[in-house]
C-alpha cells in the first residue's frame, strides 16, 4: 500500500494519504460537514461556517465572560466592553459631534478606561470599596486586557469579607454602575456622588447573590434528588476513566468480579484530541481487556455521560473519532452479554484515581492489586 502511494504520488502527498485512518470492518465512507461536531449538515451550521472569518479574535475570554456569576445583562455589558462598542468618546463625537470630555469630572477624556479607572469619581469608588483598589495605577493595552482584569481576581486585590461578593462580581457590577451613572448624567444632568454609585453596586451584587441562593433552595424543595439505578454486579465489571494532560491522556481500567474482588487493572498513555476522545479510548482498552479475560457476561462503567449515551444508542457524537465508535459498536454487537453504563464520578473513584496516579507517575502498563489498593478501597 505505502509502496503504491510512493509510486503514484510525490512524498508529501503520499505521506498525507498514508496517515488517513481506514474505517474498521469495511464500513462505508460517507460525506460529513467538517465544521459540525457530529458531521451532519444544518443550515445554521452552514451559516456559522460562512461568517467564521467575521467573528473576530478567538479567545477564551468569551467563554469566561459567560461563566462570571453575574446577571445576564451585566455579561452582555462586559461583552460590549470587550468588543469596544459602547457609545462614548470618539465614536459619539464622529456621529453627533459631542464633547469628548468625561461627563463625570469634565476633565479627562470620555473613554472606557478613564470612566472605569482614572476618573476621580471612579477612583473614589474603587478605593472606598471592600477591595481598596488604587485604580489610577491601572493601565491596559486594549479592551480585552481590561475585561480580563475585571473577570479575574488580580494579585493586588485583598480578599473580601467572608460571605461577600467575589472580586469579579464586584468589579463587573461597579463598572456597570459607573456606565449607568455616566449615561444618567449625560442625558439628564443628574448630580451623583461616588458613595451612591458604590452603594448601588454592592446592593445589586448582593441582591443577585441572594436571588441565586433563593432559587437554589426552591429547587431543592421541589426537585427529588437524582437517583442512580442500582445494577446487579456481573461476572466481570470494568471501570474506566482518563486523565487528560494536554494532547496526551492516561487511561485506566480496573476490573472487579461480582463479589467485588480485584481481578486486573491497567493504564496506558494515548494521544488524544479531546476529553471525549480520551474517555472513548479508555473504554476501548476495557473492551480489549475483556477479550483477554474471555468475558461473556460483563458490565462496563464510565463517568462520561456523552460516551455512555452514544455507545448505548449506537450514535457517533464527534465525526473525527468515528473509527473508535465504530470499533465499540462492532464489539457490542458481537457480544450480547455486555453492556455500557454511566455512573457518577464519585462512584468511579477507583478508575479515576488510578488514571490520575498514572499521569503523575507516567505509568503505562498492567497494574497489580498492591499498586491499586493504596489509592482507594477495593470493596464493591
Amino acid at each position: 500500500m505505502i509502496e503504491s502511494l510512493a509510486e503514484w504520488f510525490n512524498p508529501r502527498v503520499g505521506n498525507q494519504i498514508g496517515r488517513v485512518e481506514l474505517l474498521s470492518n469495511g464500513d462505508k465512507d460517507k460525506l460529513i460537514w467538517r465544521d459540525s461536531t457530529d458531521g451532519s449538515f444544518l443550515v445554521r451550521q452552514a451559516y456559522l461556517s460562512l461568517i467564521k472569518p467575521r467573528l473576530g479574535m478567538c479567545s477564551n475570554v468569551w467563554k469566561e465572560i459567560w461563566k462570571v456569576p453575574v446577571h445576564e445583562r451585566v455579561k452582555l455589558f462586559l461583552w460590549k466592553v470587550c468588543k469596544d462598542i459602547l457609545p462614548c468618546g470618539s465614536r459619539l463625537r464622529t456621529v453627533f459631534g459631542n464633547d469628548s470630555h468625561c461627563v463625570l469630572c469634565s476633565d479627562g477624556e470620555d473613554s472606557i478606561p478613564h470612566l472605569f479607572f482614572h476618573c476621580p469619581f471612579a477612583r473614589a469608588c474603587w478605593f472606598s470599596s471592600p477591595f481598596g483598589i488604587r485604580s489610577e495605577r491601572l493601565v491596559f493595552g486594549n479592551m480585552l486586557e481590561l475585561v480580563n482584569w475585571i473577570i479575574h481576581t488580580p494579585p493586588i486585590a485583598p480578599p473580601c469579607s467572608s460571605g461577600g461578593p467575589s472580586f469579579p462580581q464586584f468589579a463587573a457590577y461597579l463598572c456597570y454602575s459607573l456606565w449607568n451613572a455616566r449615561n444618567k448624567v449625560f442625558h439628564s444632568g443628574s448630580s451623583l456622588r461616588p458613595q451612591d454609585v458604590l452603594s448601588n453596586s454592592l446592593k445589586m451584587v448582593n441582591d443577585f447573590i441572594a436571588s441565586k441562593f433563593r432559587i437554589s433552595m426552591e429547587r431543592l424543595e421541589v426537585l427529588d434528588p437524582p437517583c442512580q439505578p442500582q445494577l446487579a454486579p456481573k461476572d466481570f465489571n470494568f471501570f474506566s476513566d482518563a486523565a487528560v494532560r494536554g494532547s496526551w491522556a492516561f487511561v485506566a481500567v480496573v476490573v472487579f468480579n461480582k463479589d467485588g474482588a480485584f481481578v486486573e487493572a491497567l493504564t496506558a498513555k494515548v494521544s488524544v484530541s479531546s476529553a471525549l476522545h480520551a474517555e472513548s479510548l479508555a473504554l476501548c482498552h476495557a473492551f480489549s481487556l475483556s477479550l483477554k479475560l474471555n468475558c461473556k457476561d460483563a458490565s462496563f462503567y464510565t463517568d462520561c455521560l456523552q460516551l455512555a449515551n452514544a455507545v448505548r444508542n449506537f450514535s457517533i457524537p464527534v465525526w473525527n473519532i468515528s473509527n473508535i465508535f465504530l470499533h465499540l459498536f462492532s464489539y457490542l454487537k458481537m457480544n450480547s452479554g455486555l453492556g455500557v453504563f454511566w455512573l457518577p464520578r464519585d462512584a468511579n473513584s477507583v478508575a479515576h484515581k488510578l488514571a490520575a496516579w498514572a499521569a503523575m507517575n507516567n505509568v503505562s502498563r498492567v497494574c497489580t492489586e498492591g499498586e491499586v489498593a493504596p489509592l482507594v478501597a477495593t470493596g464493591w
